[in-house]
Formats: structure tokens, C-alpha cells, sequence
């Protein structure tokens, strides 16, 4: 899969990211995160970028915790979704070996 590349400007800070997605997910993505920064200008008293970066992702943190309790009917603990993901990328790896080494 081809990368794609975003020039990202938040906050007056300003870099470039790659990731292994198409360029229309990693720029919807991108939108919604100015769309919750904006939130955070809008519904806070805070000027510093430092802290409506943490505000925002505050935001995204209890959108992704609603989302889990509202699927599977219980608040897990995160350190065990950032094991299964750990885990899970591992697997990814190994098998990604086996496939393209023949290993």
C-alpha cells in the first residue's frame, strides 16, 4: 500500500506525517481532530496550544471510552486494549515474515 503523506499545522506548529492508510482517511481524520481542537478553543478558557491539544484529546479519549461501553456494555481498563493491540501488531509482524520471507 502506498504511504500517505499530510502537512499538518495545529496549534502553529507545523511537521508532516506518513502513514499506511489512504489519503482520504488520514485527511478525515485530520479534519475531525481541528474540528475537536476547535471545541476545545470554543468550550474552554485556555489559550496555551499545549493545553488545548490536551483538552482535545481528553475529548477523543471519552468519545473512545463512550464508544466501548456503549459496544461491549462495560468500561475496560485501557492498559489491557494497549496489550491487545501490542500483541495483535506482534502477530501482524510475524505473519507479515512468513509471507514476504517465505521464513
Amino acid at each position: 500500500m502506498q504511504k500517505s503523506r499530510l502537512s499538518v499545522n495545529v496549534l502553529g506548529t507545523s511537521f508532516n506525517l506518513e502513514a499506511d492508510q489512504k489519503d482520504e482517511y488520514v485527511q478525515a481524520i485530520y479534519d475531525y481532530y481541528l474540528s475537536v481542537l476547535e471545541k476545545a478553543k470554543e468550550t474552554s478558557d485556555v489559550d496555551d496550544p499545549l493545553k488545548i491539544a490536551i483538552i482535545a484529546g481528553l475529548f477523543l479519549s471519552d468519545e473512545v471510552f463512550k464508544a466501548r461501553l456503549e459496544s461491549t456494555g462495560t468500561i475496560a481498563d485501557p492498559k489491557a486494549f494497549i496489550d491487545m493491540e501490542t500483541t495483535t501488531m506482534r502477530m501482524i509482524a510475524k505473519i507479515d515474515d512468513v509471507i514476504h520471507d517465505g521464513v
